[in-house]
């Protein structure tokens, strides 16, 4: 599960808007996080609500691996969607 606050940015409220399940995104948690991953992934569940008095709008995704024959994850590539990062939590 990935989420972040939608109302963070321009960028954040446009791609909880237009995610959609079976979507493809990349994740790239490897800077502040500390998590190590930048790998594809396709959206299962998309989740949306808000929070601290309705101020605060919130999206979850549930993502399942994007995977090569070899077992591998599949770089980024061709005109599917995309999303660059997640703030993971």
């Amino acid at each position: 599960t990935v989420g972040f606050t939608a109302r963070k940015s321009w960028t954040h409220r446009k791609h909880a808007v237009e995610r959609v399940l079976s979507d493809r995104v990349t994740v790239e948690a490897d800077g502040p996080s500390g998590q190590g991953i930048n790998a594809d992934f396709f959206v299962e569940t998309v989740r949306g609500w808000l929070d601290q008095g309705a101020t605060r709008w919130r999206v979850e995704y549930d993502l399942s691996p994007v995977a090569d024959p070899g077992g591998g994850a599949v770089g980024f590539g061709g005109a599917t969607s995309h999303y660059s990062t997640f703030d993971l939590y």
